[in-house]
């Protein structure tokens, strides 16, 4: 849902930044360690700011590979993915990983394939990894890094984290094909959702959010309604049992996952010709306030407890937003990011930007 159990900063004053490359999404352990990758190397940060320890992937061409945000397992095992590019490998240069490290930095497993990485993993709660590749498989895989089973997706392309429903069912949009997929913990089909036969054709389908009573908010940016296709951002609700509630469209393109507050409201980001801003919606579909941003707006807001809306834009800026729609603050986060935000049990705001990861804290 993107909602944080905790309160975080009310000021935006800089605690701390420390130093990386093109960093991504952090995440923050039990401890107040906090993880997150830069250019193929895995680093753990004290609360303080100061390093732990790093790993090293040793993966080749570490500054074009992707990963995104580690995963944390209940006990304490650090999972994420990255890219690497082998030029001897003609037929497939690119390969993916997945790691799994203790607490420690120390490597549990690999698993390799010969395929570029997707969205970043998901866990369930008994523990079970879901993985959607780029090349449309999502695998389940147990926590010893064995294969549950793999079930094609048959899109391509940057597909969507998974998301787990409360029963365990696994929701997952499937690419370019435009297809929503819900599983069910075995890796049986409960339904699939075709919205390009239901006038919809959405293509790059966000991860999904579950609401309250089970309904998954996603969006899409790419629409194919007109037999060309066309950037057009669109939201939309799907019901438990793969029925299309609603639709709106609200800009011409929308990047990022939908999150949600405790009371279902939905906050997704949109980018026009002209403008670009983050859109507060009732659970119904209908807008409930919209803010312009003074940048595109490339990951899901964060959502404190007070319900704070955090969002990092395209500009290098992360701004804090009252649940009302008004400014709280903004700040400077090292220039041109995508990554995702973190909220640490004291509340530190945890932003990976440009230069490195930033804390604010009060």
């Amino acid at each position: 849902t993107g909602r944080s159990p905790y309160v975080a900063c009310q000021t935006g004053t800089l605690k701390w930044h420390f130093p990386a490359t093109y960093p991504e999404g952090p995440v923050v352990g039990t401890d107040g360690t906090v993880y997150f990758l830069a250019e193929g190397i895995l680093y753990a940060v004290k609360a303080n700011g100061t390093l732990d320890w790093q790993f090293d992937t040793g993966i080749p061409n570490p500054e074009g590979t992707s990963s995104g945000t580690p995963v944390i397992a209940a006990d304490e095992t650090i999972i994420f993915q990255a890219d690497g590019y082998f030029q001897s490998d003609e037929a497939s240069p690119w390969h993916g990983y997945l790691f799994a490290l203790d607490s420690s930095g120390n490597q549990k497993w690999v698993i390799e394939t010969k395929e570029p990485t997707g969205s970043p993993p998901a866990l369930a709660p008994d523990g079970t990894i879901y993985w959607h590749d780029y090349q449309h498989y999502l695998s389940a895989i147990n926590p010893d890094s064995t294969l549950k089973w793999r079930y094609d997706t048959g899109g391509g392309g940057w597909n969507s984290t998974p998301a787990i429903g409360a029963d365990g069912s696994v929701y997952v949009g499937g690419g370019w094909n435009g297809l929503v997929f819900a599983l069910n913990p075995g890796g049986e089909e409960i339904w699939t959702l075709d919205t390009w036969a239901n006038e919809i054709q959405l293509a790059e389908i966000s991860s999904p959010a579950i609401g309250s009573d089970g309904t998954l908010f996603l969006s899409g940016m790419y629409d194919w309604t007109t037999g060309e296709g066309r950037w057009t951002g669109r939201l939309y609700a799907i019901s438990p049992g793969g029925g299309v509630n609603w639709m709106k469209q609200n800009g011409s393109k929308q990047d990022a996952s939908p999150s949600l507050s405790s009371d279902d409201t939905i906050f997704v980001g949109y980018y026009r010709a002209t403008s670009s801003g983050l859109i507060a919606s009732y659970p119904n579909g209908e807008l409930k306030w919209e803010f312009e941003l003074d940048g595109e707006l490339l990951s899901a807001p964060v959502l404190g407890a007070d319900g704070t809306v955090y969002c990092l834009c395209y500009d290098g800026y992360v701004y804090a937003i009252s649940r009302e729609g008004t400014l709280k603050w903004r700040h400077f986060a090292g220039g041109l990011s995508d990554s995702s935000l973190a909220i640490a049990a004291d509340g530190t705001l945890l932003v990976a930007g440009e230069d490195g990861l930033y804390a604010f804290a009060d």
